[in-house]
């Protein structure tokens, strides 16, 4: 008889634990003051027909609201500090121009506008969506749907600084509840399926989400794999002086958090990402 109290004590204390696990306060995907960071590659063919290979980071940030339809959206924007606006398939970026124009609404994201190019692929290959690719969209369409019980498989949860996220599937892709797309090469969260093969070769993975204040809150599924680029605190092409400096100027106090110096990925800029920055600067010399 003690046996079969101490097994259904275990269970109760199981199932406690479990409903503190799944059941969380939903985290909207359309929040401004948040940063998505992304890393893109493209391998390509110069003018001589030599091969190419370039890396860069872009960021995606919701920044305030338009009205269309009677209907309130948040404008997207997406931005690189590297230019490759020229090149036809690589992310559209624009410092003034938003990228698309979202809504949320009881934990669906709704998607009136997309702008790219011609190989800005969306989540599904269907008129609707080309309609709002070329702006010709009359009504918006569902883009993410964090319903467990809606059109994308949910298959767990995660963390995501500190808290439980749902986590979702959705055409073999993994979707977070307040991230979107988390891919290491097939897109970010407007791009589910952005992947182009041959020449050029493109590819885009999430490398990580940051707060308003420049913390890490997030790492994406490129965050490993292109982690060389953690480091290069202005974004340059190279990790030198000037980095080290900014380091410097973290730890003294006179600038903000940078997630790029944070080499270590602790949260924080100190000493170890001193060394690590000094150490990479000596490797490349």
């Amino acid at each position: 008889m003690k046996t079969v109290y101490a097994l259904l004590l275990t269970l109760l204390c199981w199932m406690g634990i479990y409903a503190q696990e799944t059941e969380h306060e939903y985290a909207p995907l359309l929040r401004e003051g948040v940063k998505w960071v992304y890393h893109e590659h493209r391998y390509d063919l110069d003018s001589s027909f030599a091969s190419v290979a370039e890396d860069r980071l872009f960021t995606i940030t919701i920044e305030g609201d338009t009205t269309i339809g009677g209907m309130t959206y948040k404008k997207v924007y997406r931005r690189s500090d590297t230019n490759w606006q020229n090149h036809y398939a690589a992310a559209f970026c624009s410092d003034t121009v938003p990228v698309a124009f979202l809504r949320e609404e009881g934990r669906v994201v709704y998607a009136i506008r997309l702008f790219g190019n011609s190989y800005d692929f969306t989540p599904f290959f269907s008129s609707e969506f080309l309609k709002l690719q070329y702006g010709l969209a009359t009504e918006d369409v569902v883009f993410y749907d964090f319903r467990r019980d809606g059109t994308c498989q949910f298959i767990g949860t995660t963390q995501v600084a500190g808290h439980i996220r749902d986590v979702f599937s959705y055409k073999d892709q993994r979707c977070v509840e307040g991230i979107g797309l988390d891919s290491g090469f097939s897109g970010d969260f407007l791009l589910y399926s952005y992947m182009q093969l041959g020449y050029p070769d493109i590819s885009v993975g999430l490398h990580h989400v940051e707060d308003d204040n420049g913390n890490i809150i997030y790492r994406g599924a490129a965050y490993e794999w292109f982690d060389y680029l953690v480091g290069d605190a202005d974004q340059d092409g190279d990790v030198d002086i000037e980095d080290l400096n900014i380091a410097v100027n973290i730890i003294l106090g006179h600038s903000h958090y940078n997630a790029f110096i944070d080499i270590t990925g602790d949260g924080s800029v100190d000493i170890d990402d001193v060394n690590a920055v000094v150490n990479r600067i000596l490797k490349n010399k």
